[in-house]
């Protein structure tokens, strides 16, 4: 059996390997290389939202923002070859609909995401949305669908496609960090399920319905 010191060590070791060749770094310390992907948001959001780096994210934030603990999150997947197009078409019915998303840095951190060396659980993931309802989640799932169907992203593994896409993926899951420690030492996320008991929901390849 695979404890969880070497289950992280396996998924998580090429990571630290990524910023020097020489010594563990935490991506943690990553500096975007381009401004690329937040130029193009802020040309398209309006006065009023806030954009912050969280990470290896830029956490967009309309006014007044407020979201559940947990709910259906929709995911849009992507290469550097499509990302730009994924963002000018998604982030209009986004910011029409008042809703906070978040999308990766740069090109260099999708292509990491993207590899063979990055866990399989973050593979394609290259926009997060947070509806605040499932009847917002619906509505955008066909907006995005519609904006984005002729286009092609990698699989993401954790999620399902909407309507057959290769782009639009959604499942349910944590907004906030909410995480409980295993017998074998490792935090993963959970969400709270009927009655209050806490269920693991980590996020790699494969959809649980348990």
């Amino acid at each position: 059996m695979t404890h969880g010191l070497e289950r992280r060590l396996k998924h998580e070791l090429s990571s630290y390997c990524l910023l020097d060749s020489r010594f563990y770094e935490n991506l943690e310390r990553y500096q975007p290389s381009e401004t690329l992907y937040r130029d193009i948001v802020m040309d398209i959001l309006p006065e009023g939202w806030e954009i912050r780096s969280e990470r290896l994210w830029h956490v967009c934030l309309p006014p007044h923002f407020s979201s559940p603990e947990q709910g259906f999150k929709i995911h849009l997947s992507a290469i550097t070859a499509t990302a730009k197009t994924v963002l000018q078409r998604a982030i209009p019915p986004l910011r029409d609909a008042g809703v906070a998303f978040k999308f990766v840095v740069d090109r260099a951190m999708l292509d990491h995401f993207n590899s063979k060396h990055s866990p399989r659980g973050s593979s394609g993931k290259f926009i997060t949305v947070y509806p605040r309802s499932q009847e917002e989640c619906a509505v955008l799932l066909g907006q995005l669908h519609a904006a984005t169907k002729d286009l092609k992203g990698p699989h993401i593994l954790s999620d399902r496609p909407f309507q057959g896409s290769r782009v639009v993926y959604y499942r349910y899951g944590g907004f906030t960090p909410r995480y409980q420690m295993t017998s074998y030492g490792e935090r993963v996320p959970v969400v709270i399920g009927p009655g209050g008991r806490c269920n693991s929901r980590y996020a790699g390849p494969g959809i649980s319905v348990a």
